[in-house]
């Protein structure tokens, strides 16, 4: 009997499944099999620059940190078709150009988002290639400065290749941005529509070889995401990370460190960092 790695699954035995070989930070074209269920819990933190609008009195914020937990789930409906939904919520804190700061805790808008599966080829006992399409949309919390206000249509697609110790995802997601206002987006978020594009490469470090009696691997991960609007701002991070991966849960860390920064309408990113944990059920 075979058993194939999915997005967060790889074959033990009698194909019981385990997490594997997903990236930190974008899109993957796996999935859960029918009735699967995972369970993803982050944090990630982003230092941005100096914004480029002011207030009423000109005064800029300096800088701001964003503190942004998303609980994920992402459930099997068919062998070829997942939901998944994302519950975002954030904390900024804004140091002011004239001294001071302002300090905010609210729900950011969720994300509903349906992944069909297009295409799958296994040519091994881990080995597959398989390819995704992604629609949904991000729908208002109602939360002050959190919301964009409006529902902003998604559509995308991803590409997962996995080669033995070798894995290699890349995706691109667009955004329909109805409503947003400039002066509040930390990226992806204004007026402008909004156009995601990544690619990584993972490369299981631990064991060298994955059998029926393996419990654990560990991955390094190199990721690039890029983040272009429709104004002309464009910005890339190098994201490298580590991913440690039992039978029923896994375990993550990773840096985000710009690469190219061309932007002009909203702050750029300083630096960041995402750390989380991930479940099966």
């Amino acid at each position: 009997m075979r058993c194939v790695a999915t997005s967060a699954i790889v074959a033990i035995g009698i194909c019981r499944s385990v997490l594997g070989q997903e990236a930190l930070n974008m899109d993957s074209a796996t999935q859960p099999s029918p009735g699967v269920v995972y369970l993803y819990e982050r944090a990630k933190f982003t230092a941005y620059g100096r914004s480029p609008y002011g207030s009423g009195t000109d005064d800029h914020t300096e800088s701001t940190n964003q503190l942004r937990l998303e609980t994920s789930m992402v459930a099997g409906l068919t062998k070829d078709l997942a939901l998944t939904a994302v519950i975002p919520f954030e904390r900024r804190e804004d140091q002011m150009e004239g001294g001071g700061s302002d300090t905010a805790f609210g729900l950011a808008d969720p994300e509903i988002v349906f992944k069909y599966r297009v295409y799958k080829s296994d040519s091994g006992t881990l080995d597959t290639l398989r390819v995704v399409l992604l629609a949904g949309a991000e729908i208002p919390s109602g939360d002050g400065n959190f919301t964009s206000g409006s529902v902003d249509p998604i559509i995308g697609a991803a590409t997962t290749t996995i080669r033995g110790r070798h894995g290699f995802n890349a995706a691109a997601r667009f955004k329909l941005n109805t409503g947003g206002d400039a002066t509040h987006n930390l990226g992806g978020d204004g007026p402008a529509d909004a156009l995601r594009y990544d690619a990584s490469y993972v490369y299981r470090l631990v064991p060298s070889a994955w059998g029926a009696e393996s419990d654990a691997a560990l991955y390094a991960v190199f990721e690039l995401n890029g983040l272009y609007e429709t104004n002309g701002d464009n910005e890339i991070l190098f994201a490298p990370g580590l991913l440690y991966e039992a039978r029923r849960w896994a375990g993550e860390l990773g840096a985000r460190i710009p690469v190219y920064s061309a932007v002009d309408e909203r702050q750029e990113v300083d630096w960041g960092f995402v750390v989380g944990v991930r479940f099966l059920f």
